[in-house]
């Protein structure tokens, strides 16, 4: 049965069908917001297109400097990326991500499903994943704090802190798991038998799944200098987001406060 859906998902018929599908549903749904959607193009036209320029140039460079963060962590793994490809895949994915209800889901699988061809294992596309979240998150808070204290934002210090405490710790944590897969693996098999004996279940099922988890995970390595480096081009990324969302609040004669924007 599962063969057969394979199949039938595979064909390019399906296949044909599922992207009319796609486009017919984005047209009923521009239809139903075309008043939203014409009031915004005249807002576009009637727009500085100075900052507007600013914002095009900024959200390109941000797209790039989030592509560097999977450059820089795929390779420390020992996949061999290419940054044309990570940075196509990047702005497919965002585009994916920011277009449709569930776009979200998408573009995580489909970042997932490209660096499996790249030559990653599951493993390392799920470490990847999880990784670079962390750092998005801890970049998030560094700036929070920022806005703290050098913009004036009225925000309880200790909420902040307790969150890039928790993402430091987490962070540490998947970098420690990477620097010690077998012990990981040697953990989870102990945890699965356990569940299995709990279940009334043979011991060792599922456990051939986790086989090979610690060669796996072994591949990265992610040295203080490369995390570094990470970490900078995640930061920057929301910084240039940041710049390119006050550049499309000027072009349209908004004033919003930089730290409202910022966070």
């Amino acid at each position: 049965m599962l063969a057969k859906t394979s199949a039938f998902l595979r064909s390019p018929l399906t296949r044909i069908a599922i992207s009319l599908a796609v486009l017919v549903a984005i047209a009923f749904m521009a239809h139903r917001h075309f008043g939203f959607l014409e009031n915004g193009w005249e807002e576009l036209k009637a727009a500085d297109n100075r900052w507007l320029l600013l914002a095009v140039v900024t959200v390109l460079l941000s797209m790039f400097a989030q592509a560097e963060v999977m450059v820089v962590l795929l390779r420390s793994a020992g996949i061999k990326v290419r940054r044309l490809s990570a940075n196509v895949l990047g702005l497919v994915a965002n585009a994916w991500s920011a277009s449709l209800p569930g776009g979200p889901a998408i573009s995580v699988a489909m970042i997932f499903r490209e660096q499996l061809k790249w030559g990653a294992t599951p493993v390392i596309a799920s470490w990847y994943m999880v990784f670079s979240g962390l750092l998005a998150g801890a970049g998030m808070a560094l700036l929070g704090i920022g806005s703290v204290f050098f913009l004036g934002l009225k925000v309880n210090p200790l909420t902040l802190a307790v969150s890039l405490v928790v993402l430091v710790v987490l962070a540490s944590l998947t970098n420690w798991a990477a620097r010690n897969p077998k012990k990981v693996e040697d953990w989870l098999i102990a945890r699965l038998r356990g569940f299995n004996r709990w279940r009334k279940k043979p011991e060792d099922r599922h456990v051939e799944q986790l086989a090979g988890f610690s060669e796996q995970l072994a591949t990265v390595e992610l040295p203080l200098p490369k995390l570094a480096l990470a970490i900078n081009w995640s930061l920057l990324n929301w910084i240039l987001e940041i710049i390119c969302l006050l550049a499309c609040t000027y072009a349209v004669g908004a004033k919003a406060p930089i730290a409202g924007v910022v966070l």
